[in-house]
């Protein structure tokens, strides 16, 4: 991932993650293709060899809102930074959790790219759950990803 892309997506995770717990309460099967880090303070992070990248981790639910207030709140915010919005659609997570799952596409130096965001909540915590990559790349490990976003779990 680009320089460029990758300051604003750490700028994005920056506004998410001030009010970040160090424990992780969720589990998330690794999406096939991935690597795997180890979970740091509460934050899970996996890799493909061409990039693309997935991370999920969760801050306080302050003020409080749900999927779609917080899912509304990220568009205009990434709107505003030159994304288009290509697709949000509802999603179930694998404990049940209700939230919303949001791909946009960002233009950077003659690469098309993918950012992927979902989004769950309950009444104390807000899950994010992050991918990205050039769209080419990302596109191959789509479904995977998908997959991986469905059997997240809230212990």
């Amino acid at each position: 991932m680009e320089t460029g892309i990758m300051r604003t997506c750490f700028r994005i995770s920056v506004v998410f993650m001030l009010l970040c717990t160090g424990c992780t309460s969720f589990t998330v099967p690794g999406p096939a293709g991935f690597a795997e880090y180890p979970v740091k303070k509460g934050v899970y992070r996996a890799i493909t060899s061409d990039g693309v990248r997935l991370r999920v981790y969760r801050i306080k639910n302050e003020p409080f809102g749900d999927a779609s207030m917080w899912n509304a709140s990220a568009a205009l915010y990434l709107k505003k930074k030159g994304y288009r919005e290509k697709n949000s659609v509802p999603v179930t997570a694998g404990s049940g959790i209700k939230g919303t799952l949001s791909e946009y596409l960002y233009h950077y130096y003659g690469k098309d790219y993918v950012y992927a965001l979902a989004l769950f909540t309950d009444r104390s915590y807000l899950y994010i759950i992050e991918a990205g990559g050039t769209q080419k790349e990302y596109e191959k490990k789509r479904e995977s990803l998908v997959s991986a976003i469905r059997g997240f779990s809230v212990k």
